[in-house]
């Protein structure tokens, strides 16, 4: 059946669901090859009606297996099936099973070879590697895949775009480009994370109707705006509703406090107070008036004491003001325990002089933060995402919105959530600090910081997601983004 991405499993997880489908059938998992063919064959019939001649390119394990029983059922259509090994033989009894079952129905293999010329075909189905690759691939599959990218023809990836790792969404070698990936029983983390997400193409899940019970990773979803969303009490008052105070802003870096500032205004706290230099308070008056703002230390001091949630960071920069500022938010915090973000400038001060923070802070690094942070290197944060969003929240204790493609979510408890929305056109500077500034707003609010992250993360990419759609990719600037954070035409 198919669902909405929901529950995000890794791959031995995936094969223990397998397992106790399987027992249900005396322990065999044809039945599930022959599910999943069912679904693929149901797939192409409503995204690729027309599709005739069709190429399905089938590797030697179950993956493979579930593209001869797909053939199976396109030949028993009418379509005109060319079947494509990368081996002679099939590795594991089911796959084998599958094969022989396309040879009985008539059906011919022909062995790859790199010569080939480009397919004749209206669809190729890639059939190669499923879960399990934990290499780039190489020899006969690597060409596979190359010559299947070759090809100028729509891909239907079963499963996983064969070269992308079903743990992380590394792709370390050549990968196959899908137009369509149907994801078998449930998403994996290498169909929402990492490069993977250059090659998936269009992703929709069927569960074979296994059941999956809820997973420690989820995907965030419509559910997550409930908090946006909440109507207020006719008898209100902007005391109930939190003083969001904002650290942030240096000679140079002045945009940074008033893109957070605008942000948290957004988020509807009863007070946004901010604290920065002269130049950025004499620019908040006048571009944001509602907010409070001062430069002077002593007010900072006891706004600070007054706050519901701190954010420290965007713009502070990592000189003499800059640790000045962590470090007078960091006794507070020790004291106190207050909720805060973390975000920019105050990362890489946080990364030089470590300390154990709580699940009332959020962090929210970029991935070259984020190697700051752990002591390793950009590319091994992009490698595996997840891993690097959990290692995060152990090692400080708090909560961690790791960002970038696939934003990820990780909690000290062992919580995961991935974010599926947003687009290219927010890498640009500027939008970590209106992230920043609507999760304080919200974190003014309530006591459940884990909440206000996967909210806030998910209203911040469907306001970029919308503006993509009606202006362009161009035209996702952070100052637009304040305008329209979570309007009521944004998250309809």
């Amino acid at each position: 059946m198919l669902k909405a991405v929901d529950w995000i499993y890794r791959e031995a997880d995936v094969r223990a669901l397998e397992r106790a489908h399987a027992s249900l059938q005396g322990g065999d998992l044809y039945p599930l090859m022959a599910a999943a063919a069912r679904a693929a064959f149901g797939c192409l019939h409503v995204h690729w009606p027309m599709a005739r001649r069709i190429v399905v390119v089938c590797g030697s394990g179950n993956n493979g297996g579930d593209g001869f029983a797909l053939a199976v059922l396109l030949k028993a259509d009418g379509r005109h099936v060319r079947v494509i090994a990368t081996a002679a033989e099939s590795q594991a009894s089911e796959a084998r099973r599958a094969r022989q079952d396309w040879l009985s129905a008539g059906g011919e293999i022909e062995l790859f070879d790199p010569d080939l010329p480009p397919p004749d075909a209206d669809l190729i189905v890639d059939a190669i590697f499923g879960i399990g690759l934990n290499r780039a691939p190489e020899g006969v599959s690597g060409a596979a895949i190359q010559w299947i990218n070759a090809s100028s023809q729509p891909v239907l990836a079963l499963d996983l775009p064969s070269g992308a790792m079903g743990d992380t969404g590394d792709c370390p070698g050549v990968t196959v480009t899908a137009t369509r990936t149907l994801a078998l029983i449930v998403a994996k983390p290498g169909h929402v994370l990492g490069a993977a997400l250059n090659y998936v193409g269009r992703l929709q899940v069927d569960d074979l109707d296994v059941v999956v019970p809820p997973s420690t990773m989820r995907a965030l979803q419509a559910s997550d705006l409930a908090m946006w969303q909440q109507p207020r009490p006719r008898v209100s008052h902007k005391g109930d509703y939190g003083r969001a105070l904002i650290l942030a802003g240096a000679p140079g870096m002045h945009g940074a406090a008033l893109l957070s500032a605008g942000a948290a205004l957004r988020a509807a706290p009863g007070y946004v107070c901010l604290c920065s230099t002269d130049a950025a308070v004499a620019a908040a008056l006048i571009r944001h008036p509602e907010v409070m703002s001062t430069s002077d230390h002593a007010l900072t001091a006891e706004w600070l004491q007054r706050a519901s949630a701190v954010l420290i960071g965007p713009g502070i920069g990592q000189g003499e003001l800059g640790r000045e500022r962590f470090e007078s938010w960091w006794q507070d915090f020790r004291t106190t325990g207050r909720p805060a973000v973390v975000d920019a400038d105050a990362l890489n001060v946080l990364a030089q002089s470590p300390r154990s923070l709580s699940t009332s802070v959020i962090l929210t690094p970029h991935p070259t933060e984020a190697a700051r942070l752990l002591g390793g290197s950009t590319d091994s944060i992009q490698r595996d995402r997840l891993a690097a969003a959990h290692q995060l929240a152990a090692r400080f204790g708090a909560i961690i919105i790791l960002k970038g493609a696939g934003t990820v979510l990780a909690h000290p408890d062992g919580r995961a959530a991935v974010c599926l929305d947003g687009n290219p056109g927010m890498a640009v500077a500027g939008m970590g600090d209106v992230l920043s500034g609507l999760l304080v707003g919200l974190l003014a609010q309530t006591r459940d910081a884990w909440q206000c992250a996967c909210t806030a993360v998910l209203v911040h990419a469907r306001t970029g997601d919308w503006l993509l759609s009606t202006r362009g990719f161009r035209n996702v600037q952070p100052s637009a983004m304040i305008d329209h954070l979570g309007a009521i035409e944004v998250l309809k």
